[in-house]
Parts: C-alpha cells; sequence; structure tokens
C-alpha cells in the first residue's frame, strides 16, 4: 500500500473510531447509526472529488445548516449536551468528506481525540473502551505519517528540487511503497500499547484522593421527569459493602409530588434523633439480639447521606462522625472530604420507621391539582378486586411490570405531563417513572405513600470479597403506609443489564480491589513510610501486568471452552426437565438481584462452584439450588407440588438477606 492511501487509511479509521466512540455513550439516540453510515460514505469519497471546491463549499454549506438545525432545537427544549455532540460528529464527517492535505488530516486527528475525551466525561463503558484501545493502535502510526506527509508537502510548496534539479514529484511520493514499510508501520501502532499500559497502571495505583479531595458521585434527593433525554449508565463506584447482601439501601424519601418533580417538605434542621459517640440505635431492642454487621466504605456524597438496608437496627460512624436521624427514617452525617466509613448492625426483622406524621398522613395523599382524570379512574380501575392497602400495593406493582417496559430512554421526559404520558402513550421509562406512577395511583385510591431514593443491587468482587455498589446502581422506589408502619414495594420491572467482557470486567475488579487496599490504610502507611525504596513500588505494577495478562490467556481460552459445548434444544426435554428449566430461570433471576448474575455461556454448575471459590456467602445454598435444578433436568428426578414449593422457599430466603418467611407457595395455587 502506498504512504499517501496508508495515511489516509489510518486517519479514516481514527475519525470512525472517535465517532463510535460518541455513539457508544448514547447520547446520539437513534441518529447514531445514520451518522456511522454517513461517516462512512464519506470515507468513501475519492481524493479526486475533494479536491474540487464545489466539494468543499458543499460541506461548509452542510456544517452551518446543521448549526442552525441543533440551535432550533435547543430552543424547542432539547438538551444542549446532545446537540454539542451532534455538532461534533457532523464535523467530523464535513472535514472528512471535504479533506485536501495534511492539514486537513491533522484536524481529522484532532476532532477524533476531542471525541474520546467528549465520550469520557458523557459516559465511558466497554464499547468505549474497545474504541481507546483501536485509538491506542492507530493513533502513533496515523502521528507519525502526517508528520511525514506534511514534510513533503512543505518541500513542494517552497519549490525543493531532487538531485537532479527536477521539482519535487509529491504524487509519486505519495504513491510510493517505499517511504514506509510494512516493520515501521507496525511497531509505530505498538507503540501506543506502552503508553496505555502506563496509563491504566497510574488510574490503579494512584490513591483518589490525591488530586482531587472533594469528589462527588452525584446523588441528588429529588427527581425531576421533565429533564430532556434519558439516564447514562455511570459505572463510579459509590459503595463498597462487606458482609450480608441487602437488595435495597434507603437513602432519602420525598412526599411533594407538582405533577412534574418529587421534593421534601420535611425540616432537614430538626433531627429526630441524634448519635451518641458515633452510635445511633434505630432499633434498641434487635440491637443485642443480632450478630450480623454491615462495613460500608461510601463515597463523598451530596446529599451527606447515610445508605442503609431494611434490617438496620443501629449505625456506627467511623472516626466518631455525627449522625442525624430525620423525621422520615433518613439518616444523615456530617460531610467529609473523604466520604463515609460505617458499620450497620443488623436486625432479624425491619424495624417500624419513625415518622413524625403518623397522626397527619395528609401530605402522603397530596395529589396535583392539575393531575388528568384517567389517572384516577386507572388507578379505581387496577385496584377493583382489592380492599386492603396492602394487596392495593400489590396489584398496582403486578400491572406495571407485566404491562410496562423498563427503558433508560425515558421517552415521556419531554412531555408537559410526563406521568400521563407514560401511563397511557409511551409505557417506557425508567425507575422514576414507575416509582412516580405507583405512588400517584395509590394516593388516588386513598392510601398514604411515599417516594423512596437510593441504590439497589451491587455485584460481587472476587479480588477484594466485596459488593460493589455503582452510580448506575441508583434506583427509586416507594413505601406504602400498610397499618401503622411504612412497607416497601418496588414496582419497577427488572432490565436487561449489559454484560461487560470477561477480561474487562476482571481488570475493573482488580483496579477497584486494589483501591479499596489504599482507602483502608495503605494511604496513611505511605505517608509514614514515604522513604521505602524504588523497587518496592514497583512491584504492584509488575504483578498488575502479569494478573492482567494471566486473566487475558484464561479468559480467551474458557471462551473457545464454551463455544465448543453444544447446546439440546429445549423441545427434547421431557416435561421434568422442561419444568427444573423455569426453576432456575428464577434462580437466575434471584442472583442477578443479588449481584451475582451467571455470566453469559457459563454453565449452572461451573457457577456455583466458581462462587464457592470466591468464598461468597451465599454460595452454598445456591450450589444446593443448582443441584436441584441439575438432577431434575438431567437426573431424571421427578419434581413434586412439595419440591417446588421447597425451592419457592429458598430463593425467598435468598430475597429476605437470610430469612425465611411465610407465603402461600404458588405450584399449589395453580394445583400442580
Amino acid at each position: 500500500m502506498g504512504f499517501g492511501r496508508l495515511h489516509r487509511v489510518m486517519t479514516s479509521a481514527l475519525a470512525m473510531l472517535g465517532v463510535l466512540a460518541l455513539v457508544s455513550t448514547g447520547r446520539l439516540g437513534w441518529a447514531g447509526l445514520p451518522m456511522l453510515v454517513v461517516l462512512a460514505l464519506a470515507v468513501a469519497v475519492k481524493e479526486s472529488w475533494q479536491r474540487r471546491p464545489a466539494t468543499r463549499y458543499l460541506a461548509g454549506a452542510a456544517m452551518v445548516a446543521a448549526l442552525g438545525a441543533q440551535a432550533l432545537r435547543v430552543t424547542r427544549g432539547a438538551a444542549v449536551v446532545e446537540s454539542i455532540v451532534a455538532l461534533l460528529v457532523l464535523a467530523q464527517i464535513a472535514r472528512v468528506a471535504s479533506r485536501e492535505g495534511a492539514s486537513h488530516d491533522r484536524q481529522i486527528v484532532l476532532l477524533a481525540l476531542v471525541h474520546f475525551a467528549a465520550g469520557a466525561v458523557l459516559g465511558a463503558g466497554v464499547a468505549y473502551a474497545s474504541c481507546v484501545v483501536g485509538a491506542a493502535l492507530v493513533v502513533p502510526g496515523a502521528l507519525v505519517l502526517a508528520q511525514l506527509r506534511t514534510e513533503v508537502e512543505a518541500n513542494y510548496r517552497q519549490g525543493a528540487r531532487d538531485r537532479t534539479g527536477s521539482p519535487v514529484d509529491v504524487a509519486r511520493i505519495l504513491r510510493s511503497k517505499r517511504v514506509v514499510d510494512r516493520e515501521f508501520v507496525v511497531w509505530s501502532c505498538l507503540f501506543g500499547f506502552p503508553m496505555l499500559a502506563f496509563a491504566l497502571a497510574l488510574i490503579a495505583l494512584v490513591p483518589r484522593g490525591v488530586f482531587d479531595a472533594g469528589r462527588s458521585v452525584g446523588f441528588s434527593a429529588g427527581i425531576d421527569l421533565t429533564i430532556p433525554g434519558g439516564l447514562v449508565a455511570d459505572p463510579t463506584l459509590v459503595m463498597r459493602i462487606r458482609g450480608p447482601a441487602s437488595p435495597l439501601l434507603r437513602g432519602t424519601s420525598q412526599d411533594a409530588y407538582d405533577g412534574r418533580t418529587w421534593s421534601r417538605t420535611l425540616p432537614d434542621d430538626k433531627p429526630l434523633q441524634a448519635s451518641e459517640r458515633g452510635l445511633l440505635e434505630l432499633d434498641r431492642d434487635a440491637v443485642g439480639r443480632t450478630a450480623e454487621v454491615m462495613h460500608v466504605k461510601l463515597e463523598p456524597i451530596d446529599p451527606a447521606v447515610v445508605f442503609l438496608p431494611a434490617r438496620a437496627a443501629a449505625v456506627r460512624a467511623a472516626g466518631m462522625v455525627r449522625l442525624a436521624r430525620k423525621e422520615d427514617g433518613e439518616v444523615r452525617y456530617q460531610p467529609e472530604d473523604d466520604g463515609l466509613t460505617y458499620d450497620v448492625v443488623l436486625g432479624a426483622d425491619a424495624p417500624e420507621r419513625a415518622d413524625a406524621r403518623a397522626d397527619d398522613l395528609a401530605p402522603y395523599l397530596e395529589l396535583p391539582a392539575d393531575m388528568p382524570p384517567r389517572i384516577r379512574e386507572l388507578a379505581r380501575r387496577w385496584t377493583r378486586e382489592t380492599a386492603t392497602a396492602d394487596e392495593m400495593a400489590r396489584a398496582i406493582v403486578a400491572h406495571l411490570q407485566r404491562e410496562y417496559v423498563y427503558d433508560l430512554g425515558a421517552p415521556s421526559s419531554g412531555e408537559l405531563d410526563p406521568l400521563d404520558h407514560f401511563l397511557f402513550v409511551s409505557k417506557r421509562g425508567h425507575c422514576e417513572y414507575f416509582s412516580t406512577a405507583m405512588a400517584v395511583l395509590l394516593r388516588a385510591v386513598g392510601v398514604p405513600t411515599r417516594n423512596v431514593t437510593g441504590f439497589r443491587g451491587g455485584t460481587w468482587n472476587r479480588f477484594g470479597r466485596f459488593y460493589g455498589v455503582r452510580q448506575s446502581d441508583a434506583h427509586a422506589w416507594v413505601e406504602v403506609r400498610v397499618g401503622r408502619s411504612w412497607k416497601t414495594f418496588d414496582p419497577t420491572p427488572p432490565a436487561s443489564a449489559v454484560e461487560s467482557a470477561p477480561v474487562l470486567a476482571s481488570v475493573r475488579e482488580v483496579f477497584e480491589a486494589n483501591d479499596v487496599r489504599w482507602d483502608g490504610g495503605t494511604r496513611r502507611s505511605a505517608v509514614r513510610h514515604h522513604e521505602r525504596s524504588g523497587h518496592r513500588t514497583l512491584l504492584p505494577i509488575l504483578a498488575l501486568a502479569v494478573s492482567t495478562a494471566v486473566l487475558a490467556v484464561l479468559s480467551r481460552w474458557r471462551e473457545r471452552r464454551r463455544r465448543s459445548v453444544a447446546v439440546a434444544p429445549l423441545e427434547s426435554f421431557s416435561g421434568e426437565s422442561v419444568g427444573a428449566v423455569k426453576l432456575y430461570e428464577q434462580l437466575e433471576a434471584t442472583m442477578a438481584e443479588l449481584g451475582v448474575r451467571r455470566p453469559r455461556g457459563v454453565p449452572p454448575q461451573r457457577h456455583a462452584e466458581e462462587l464457592r471459590s470466591m468464598n461468597h456467602p451465599l454460595a452454598e445454598e445456591i450450589a444446593s439450588l443448582t443441584q436441584i435444578y441439575l438432577q431434575a433436568r438431567f437426573g431424571g428426578k421427578a419434581l413434586i407440588t412439595a419440591d417446588l414449593c421447597a425451592f419457592e422457599r429458598r430463593l425467598r430466603a435468598l430475597q429476605d438477606d437470610g430469612r425465611v418467611r411465610d407465603g402461600k407457595c404458588s405450584a399449589m395455587k395453580r394445583g400442580s
């Protein structure tokens, strides 16, 4: 391949990777794929056409038109961020379609780097990481070739002549295959990987807080359904939890809904209860009867809320931080730059939450004056065959989870009445729409409710042996007044989570586990023992590089083994086998809720064995339930009603933090 064509291919590849990085953030929505297609067409434009003045005029006119169109979108309520992202992509398309010479190619490289920077700010995921790896391969070679081409073109413009006295033939040089050989291209491209590895090592080993003492993960105590655009999954780590897992971690609640936003009317300056020596007892009677403790490391958060599971009986903050309990059960702490480290003592059951409005529930029944009448009619229709508040809540949860779809895109956000549009038009939205719908529908039939925000789930880190809760795990649900206490209901249907690639997920877990060691005392010991020799500092870097390479090789080997396993069709199994498959689907849903989702392609028994090797606290119970499934599906064991009910009770125990609750068996209700 000639020197000029090779340079053109590498700059085009970098332009495609930069645009793909922006598309992977989700901020372009449905327009992302068409923009990629248009960019591919721009890359295919012939060089002879690009040198024509008409092409440059057309590209300039298209950019002016795009700028006007995006300005018009912003005036009509579109998000400014989405418009800026679209302009960045359109600018690259126009530059690629009308490029001429090395100066334009440098502009393409610069725009691609801007795209990567914007993608990192807007939300980096697995697809973005893949684009970054591709860019690390292309950027060094593209920059070297751009510099060579600049020198050649500069000589031509200055009237340089060769040894024979003839003018330098730039076209002949660009067509030449002897300017750069294959080894030059390979080594210049591979030069980017040491730089990428060095950057990853810095991210993993440098303690957080050295350069940014006041980070905040952006948790908000309010909800606004009118913000244009959807939610973007943010992998920022918020909490690390050691001890029993909890499906929901309560943060704060909102009682006032005006038709578009939720807010708190409870006074924040009047705590119901304050801590003594860092200890706050939420249920004094349960503190002495339990030995289960949950250890939590919370990053700096705004507002400074302490996130607690439903069974929290007491909470103790490290460093004698003052804790304050609010009237609705919310617990706040004195903000610090390093966040908060605290222990939660777990009781057998969820204590009744304190509420100064126990006798005045009117604020939890208020509805917007302009609420459409059809919302009240829908609430009456869904609860027609119920009598108690608990039954009404369960009926509404069933309708929302069965008839509506979880969608981060939030198509109802730009409407005048987002809740009405969600319930009757789009029927798609994220957790804030589901919690708002349930709270408003229950209030419409006279049941006091409040909206609650916090975090849900968490993922087990096998290297650090903790649950990692991320910003993307932020969640909203509902608390319903049942009798004299508040009961939790989560109306949001399960989401189809996008699983990370095994290698990237493992590397991320290594980084986060190492970060925990910094937070757990290494930072202080490093200050006290800064005189350690340099070879000791290099050991973690070498260990990280070796472990990453081993993980990559093992993951590739396991992936090849998985592909070689043939899966029999479902129709070939007996009736008992089909019933066993349904049982394991329920177990999989429970494992996903507890943060131990089975990766796609990993057999059930191997997944259970991996949990045992990680010393996961729920490994033995999950392995036992998996054996029941395997014996029924492949061992010919008959499944009777008692077996189905026992399996269902054990699943409920897993969902309720290991407690077995009484309840009707669905198999008995079906008469199976």
